[in-house]
């Protein structure tokens, strides 16, 4: 999610990524494009339902935004998995 605060904060655009290691790694798995108006209490967000995407055996998964997204706003992720 992509949310702007009580104030309107600047439009911003950022992308989320599932990466295949550690933060920063450049083995994307995954990734979508959140943007929001310069509207106070506007929201972007991603709902992916019975998505399964492999990783690498032993490494880890990070899910995160490509940058900070300014003042007034708030960026949240959520992610579930399994160990097989």
């Amino acid at each position: 999610m992509l949310v702007a605060g009580a104030a309107a904060p600047a439009a911003v655009q950022v992308t989320a990524r599932l990466i295949d290691g550690a933060s920063g790694g450049s083995a994307i798995l995954w990734q979508a494009v959140l943007s929001i108006p310069a509207v106070a209490g506007a929201a972007s967000g991603i709902d992916r339902v019975s998505l399964w995407i492999p990783g690498s055996v032993g490494t880890a998964m990070t899910l995160e935004f490509s940058a900070g997204a300014g003042a007034n706003t708030v960026e949240s992720v959520s992610m579930e998995g399994t160990i097989q």
